[in-house]
């Protein structure tokens, strides 16, 4: 286990601002709180996104939940142990990559497009890290010529 895990974890909410090729989405936190003794360590969340190509054919914006955190990852909790076996599973299970990347793009159509391995092992990269300069975390599945390769290309949009 890394010896990073006992550090906070980070979440980053969706944006509803829309971009093209991409859905406008938002977050629902559960979080333990409100009682005596509470952790306020988030439970679960919920990700819910706006189909823009349907609401601009309908002219309803129809919000849906997208998934939770939990059910659709398969995970005991959100500490950061559980995050980090989640992106293990992802290196060895494609299926769960593929929902995690749909997930990530809120059902847009950016989401359909094929993530390669290189793709694939970057976006696991920044699951296990929000550090780019820290290539320590992702020497797991780089070498040190693909992990320059990552580093670099984060200056770009897109890694796919």
């Amino acid at each position: 286990m890394m010896s990073i895990l006992q550090d906070p974890t980070a979440y980053v909410s969706p944006s509803v601002t829309t971009y093209p090729n991409l859905n406008p989405g938002y977050r629902v936190y559960t979080v333990d709180g409100v009682r005596i003794n509470s952790t306020f360590h988030v439970l679960d969340h919920e990700t819910y996104y706006l189909d823009l190509d349907e609401a601009n054919r309908t002219n309803i914006p129809n919000w849906k939940k997208e998934y939770s955190a939990k059910s659709a990852y398969d995970m005991k909790s959100l500490f950061p142990e559980d995050w980090n076996d989640l992106s293990s599973r992802m290196m060895k299970n494609e299926t769960l990559f593929n929902k995690f990347f749909r997930n990530a793009y809120k059902q847009s159509p950016i989401s359909k497009t094929k993530c390669g391995k290189a793709c694939r092992s970057n976006w696991i990269c920044d699951t296990w890290s929000a550090r780019s300069g820290d290539p320590k975390l992702c020497s797991s599945i780089f070498s040190e010529k693909q992990y320059l390769n990552y580093y670099y290309s984060s200056f770009k949009k897109h890694r796919c």
